[in-house]
């Protein structure tokens, strides 16, 4: 990435503290720099992309995920250490502070997570989810693919069930109903995102 470690993790957390119109009190604080995973191999092989660990406060990566894909995902580790539980909020939270980030990188890492929205399209109205795919330049497209072929070539097909049973049945005792499924219930939030905030639509928004 055109950005180090440690620039990336103080435009992160520069995003969140700039977010109190969102986030609210939750916005400020003095939180830790991020921690690369010992075993990122093993996160990758359950399908992981990092933890917050309660007991300590601190929020851990997996090293080995695609460059573009890291903002995203401390973003939304660091949304659970400010008290964010649930998984599509987190999602959410991570998104939002992602793309009104000042640096580049971190805006594209939040923009590219958030083209998952597409995908209600392309079970509702396939023209027009194949219409705005057509749009995308090639840079996105590309990591997109490196995305998908990261997980296909490193998750344990074993690991990552028997990851996504454990976290499901605990994400439950937690009072989360889906279990696993509520990541991806973030695209609702995500497009009620926009639909509350039209003018962010337009060409040049948070550019």
């Amino acid at each position: 990435p055109l950005i180090t470690r440690e620039a990336m993790y103080k435009a992160i957390e520069r995003a969140f503290q700039q977010s109190e119109p969102l986030l609210r009190e939750a916005a400020q604080g003095d939180f830790s720099d991020p921690k690369p995973l010992i075993l990122s191999s093993v996160a990758s092989w359950m399908g992981v992309t990092g933890f917050y660990v309660p007991f300590t406060g601190e929020v851990t990566f997996n090293e080995n995920i695609p460059a573009f894909d890291l903002p995203m995902a401390i973003a939304h580790h660091k949304a659970h250490q400010r008290g964010y539980a649930r998984e599509d909020e987190a999602n959410f939270i991570g998104y939002v502070v992602c793309i009104n980030s000042t640096e580049p990188f971190v805006r594209y890492s939040g923009y590219l997570y958030g083209l998952k929205a597409l995908n209600v399209l392309e079970k509702s109205n396939l023209d027009r989810f194949n219409d705005l795919r057509s749009r995308l330049t090639e840079g996105p497209v590309a990591d997109l693919r490196e995305h998908e072929a990261f997980w296909e070539r490193t998750k344990s097909a074993t690991l990552g069930a028997a990851a996504r049973r454990v976290f499901s049945a605990y994400l439950r005792v937690n009072r989360v109903p889906g279990g696993i499924k509520n990541f991806d219930e973030d695209v609702p939030l995500i497009i009620g995102y926009y639909l509350k905030n039209p003018q962010l639509l337009s060409p040049g928004a948070n550019q």
